[in-house]
């Protein structure tokens, strides 16, 4: 059987070999081995020949459909591949650009022609690429943006002067000296980086350096001066406000209830799970009940620990409860978002509205509300990190990830600061109307990454007043005091100091500020809070002192606590997310141990 004539005859004409003639007769095909010539011919002359064409199509493709489906993993590997295809499509006309701009003498003599040399070239590029990313993350994992452009630079410079030997044929003794120069400079850059890397590790003039592409840190070095200090270590009993301390575990997923002393009263533990809860936070309940949100968890646990219920979501940072028990927690997502038209794939913060049962009720997107508060600057952060992934080291940390089953979202997405491009990290529901500021059930929310906090209208779900950029800097905990005003930890990353600042929000000048006088003394550059006492004093949670004190309204420290979970083999202390004063005498009801400390 063969195919008809008119199909022989077309595909003839693609290729002149589809048909065999043999003694002056034409062959007799067999239907399976036609269309097996068939299909080589159309891959060979239209595939082949229009590869990189097709594969862009194929690829836009997949970038519209990651937009459409707002998958913001499927949308940046796309647009990462699609970059990678560019690149080697200008690698191919720059190679032959250089062929053409060759002596002609030379590229007569050349055996193998264009053919070979742009493979020498192409590998060479290839192979460079892969050498400079086993060097940037086995030799100068810690080099400076310098030490590693330059480190760069020394291995492209050497694969070309490979690649040239190779097209020269030039004796191997040149090639390896070559090599030899090669690995000594980059043994004097890995010792250079060594020693920069251990001359910055005292140094206190630059604390904010890359701070802002780290993830929360549980484990915290301590000062040789700090070591010794666990427990409470000041306490004031006449000018403290008493009550019970609570605060959560960043090593694992445990809860403390203490005195003023520092005794233990509660202990909230976990352990069927191994969890990672770096970013663990804990809501104590009225009844005893303990929320904890960390990503990807949100959970329920009694008095005695059993899980009530657990949700896996990728809740973090703050779960605020309402007059009738509702639940309100901040939750990620890797999304593509469009801003004014543009897609941006970002970490996505929603706030979703659960019964006290667990139950979802509603997900509010927060970026269509500060929308017109996010500048242009963190689009092409954006972008622009997207462009930092393919940089060879952090490439080889990508496929590492997704081999080894991390995963390419949580390194391209999640631990890549630029991608997080709003942080919301606290929520908290008001409680009253005030008139020009908020109204009963309004949110009151914090986004780090714009320095802004603002008030969310819980009925028309519009950002109806903001503050902060400018005047902030990596803020925590905004809270709404007694008297109308909002306190706000105000970490200070860029700035090099934390402070707390008490603001009237109608007037939107701070009416008061506590920092050190002593430079250096109170900084947190990440996490941290602050809590008004009903005498006046304030509470501060330095998180990664793993540090809290109380301070009166002058600045006195008249109570003090250091976290006691230390590694004294590595001089390193557990930091402490948010500590609360508890005065509700539900929850002293439930205590079995004695409370010392004196009572208010």
């Amino acid at each position: 059987m063969v195919l008809p004539a008119p199909f022989i005859i077309l595909f003839a004409k693609l290729d002149k070999k589809i048909l065999v003639e043999q003694k002056g007769q034409q062959m007799k095909l067999n239907v399976l081995s036609q269309l097996g010539a068939c299909m080589s011919v159309i891959l060979k002359r239209i595939m082949l020949k229009k590869l990189s064409f097709w594969f862009l199509i194929l690829l836009a493709m997949g970038c519209a459909v990651g937009v459409i489906s707002r998958n913001a993993v499927v949308y940046v590997l796309c647009f990462m591949i699609v970059v990678v295809v560019i690149l080697c499509i200008l690698l191919a006309l720059a190679t032959n650009l250089i062929w053409r701009l060759l002596p002609q003498d030379f590229r007569k003599r050349s055996k193998g022609g264009r053919g070979r040399f742009k493979t020498i070239i192409f590998l060479s590029v290839l192979l460079g690429y892969i050498f400079a990313g086993i060097i940037s993350v086995v030799c100068l994992p810690n080099a400076s943006g310098l030490i590693s452009l330059v480190s760069n630079a020394t291995v492209f410079i050497f694969m070309m002067f490979f690649a040239w030997s190779l097209i020269r044929r030039s004796k191997p003794g040149g090639i390896v000296a070559g090599g030899v120069v090669f690995i000594l400079f980059i043994g004097v850059l890995s010792f250079v980086s060594s020693v920069r890397l251990g001359s910055q590790s005292n140094d206190e003039g630059n604390p904010t350096r890359e701070l802002g592409t780290l993830g929360y840190t549980t484990w915290i070095p301590v000062d040789k001066e700090d070591i010794n200090k666990t427990g409470v270590t000041v306490y004031e009993g006449e000018s403290a406000y008493n009550g019970l301390n609570f605060y959560c575990s960043q090593t694992s997923l445990e809860a403390y209830l203490m005195d003023m002393r520092g005794n233990v009263l509660h202990k909230w533990a976990e352990k069927k799970e191994d969890y990672d809860v770096s970013d663990l936070h804990g809501e104590l309940c009225e009844n005893g009940d303990l929320l904890v949100a960390f990503d990807p968890w949100f959970i329920r646990l009694d008095w005695d620990s059993k899980v009530q219920w657990k949700k896996r979501m990728r809740a973090h940072h703050d779960v605020a409860i309402d007059e009738n028990k509702n639940l309100y927690v901040p939750v990620r997502e890797h999304k593509v978002v469009f801003w004014h038209g543009i897609p941006v794939p970002i970490v996505r913060d929603e706030i979703v509205f659960f019964s006290p049962e667990g139950e979802i009720k509603k997900r509010t997107c927060l970026f269509e509300l500060v929308e017109n508060h996010v500048p242009f600057g963190k689009v092409v952060e954006v972008y622009g990190g997207l462009l930092e992934l393919l940089k060879p080291g952090n490439m080889l940390v990508l496929c590492k990830n997704v081999v080894s089953g991390s995963g390419f979202g949580t390194f391209g997405i999640l631990k890549t600061g630029c991608f997080d491009i709003l942080h919301t990290n606290s929520i908290e529901i008001m409680d009253r109307n005030i008139k020009g500021f908020c109204r009963k059930g309004d949110w009151l929310i914090s986004m780090r990454e714009l320095d802004l906090i603002g008030i969310v209208d819980a009925q028309t779900e519009k950002l109806s007043w903001s503050w902060g950029p400018g005047q902030l800097d990596r803020q925590h905990q905004p809270t709404l005091l007694q008297n109308g005003n909002i306190l706000i930890f105000d970490n200070g990353q860029r700035r090099g100091y934390s402070r707390v600042v008490e603001l009237d929000p109608l007037t939107k000048k701070i009416a008061w500020e506590y920092r050190s006088e002593v430079e250096g003394d109170f900084f947190s550059y990440e996490k941290g809070g602050s809590q008004r006492l009903a005498n006046g004093n304030t509470l501060i949670t330095e998180s990664v002192k793993g540090r809290a004190f109380e301070i009166t309204r002058d600045g006195k420290v008249v109570w003090e606590f250091y976290n006691p979970n230390i590694k004294k083999e590595s001089k390193e202390r557990a930091s402490i997310y948010r500590m609360t004063r508890i005065i509700d005498p539900k929850i002293k009801k439930l205590i079995k141990k004695p409370v010392t400390g004196r009572s208010n």
